[in-house]
């Protein structure tokens, strides 16, 4: 798992790496709220598999779950909120290493 988890933390966008960083590193929930990272593809591509001759299956791996909560006072929209995924937590704490080893 520890190539799978080093390919994914190579391969993420700015804006995802930001978004795991930016959530709980126990993988409990945390409200998104003004000053989150802004909406990302909680998704990566894991592989494209052949089915039959004329159509292909992308696999992907999850990142990130979303949840939504009540409505809160004076806002249009639910809450909502960012947990990391097991294989999210195992990003977010290489992603942490590598940080702390470079500096």
């Amino acid at each position: 798992m520890a190539d799978e988890v080093e390919r994914v933390a190579r391969e993420l966008t700015p804006s995802q790496r930001a978004a795991v960083l930016w959530c709980n590193a126990d993988g409990t929930p945390r409200q998104h709220e003004k000053g989150a990272p802004s909406r990302t593809s909680f998704y990566m591509l894991k592989d494209v598999c052949k089915g039959d001759p004329t159509k292909k299956v992308c696999r992907f791996y999850r990142l990130i779950t979303e949840g939504k909560g009540g409505k809160v006072k004076d806002r249009l929209w639910p809450e909502s909120t960012w947990a990391l995924t097991p294989l999210g937590l195992a990003v977010r704490t290489y992603l942490k290493d590598q940080t702390n080893g470079q500096g």
